[in-house]
């Protein structure tokens, strides 16, 4: 108890130094020319003035490359998803035919309109394997029921600004899907 009294005691002894007791008795504050606080000088206005616009100048280019870092981002994620979904469909179509060229046609299609799908290092790849293991062949002719067609797709994707953080221009997007053949 003796720290609070002590710090009550000094309190009130600041307040009381401050104050002035008028000649009608009522009390008066007076602001003391220094009470401990620190004193610190104002520049004048017109050194004042563009620091604002200095200081918005330093921090727009890490404001442009954060923005840029979320639009990238957003945009891979949804190439993501485009290519998941061409997988899918092309071991829909092979599942549901048990035909090569229709698994591949309709892989090929669903990633058709997503930019840089011609690049070099984009493939799909349709491979088939048996209930005992083996590899079998996806033909016109035969249709090899209750095999199981996976397909695999690598898309190359261009970064929108590949200068970010010393990052590659592209990045590789893999989806694998693989279905039971009902034809």
């Amino acid at each position: 108890m003796l720290p609070f009294r002590v710090i009550l005691l000094a309190l009130t002894h600041h307040i009381r130094a401050h104050r002035l007791v008028s000649k009608s008795g009522g009390v008066r504050n007076i602001k003391p020319k220094n009470c401990g606080a620190r004193v610190t000088s104002q520049r004048p206005r017109r050194l004042q003035r563009g620091a604002a616009a200095l200081e918005f100048a330093i921090i727009l280019p890490i404001l442009v490359l954060i923005l840029l870092g979320i639009i990238d981002f957003g945009v891979v994620m949804g190439a993501q998803t485009q290519v998941s979904n061409a997988a899918r469909e092309g071991a829909r179509a092979g599942a549901l035919t048990g035909i090569y060229s229709r698994a591949e046609g309709a892989a090929k299609n669903a990633i058709s309109g997503m930019p840089g799908a011609t690049n070099a290092g984009t493939t799909v790849t349709i491979t088939c394997t048996t209930p005992t293991g083996t590899a079998c062949s996806l033909t016109d002719t035969t249709s090899d029921t209750g095999s199981t067609i996976k397909v695999s797709i690598a898309y190359v994707h261009t970064w929108i600004s590949p200068v970010m953080l010393g990052m590659a221009p592209t990045i590789t997007l893999h989806a694998d899907s693989q279905m039971r053949i009902e034809a």
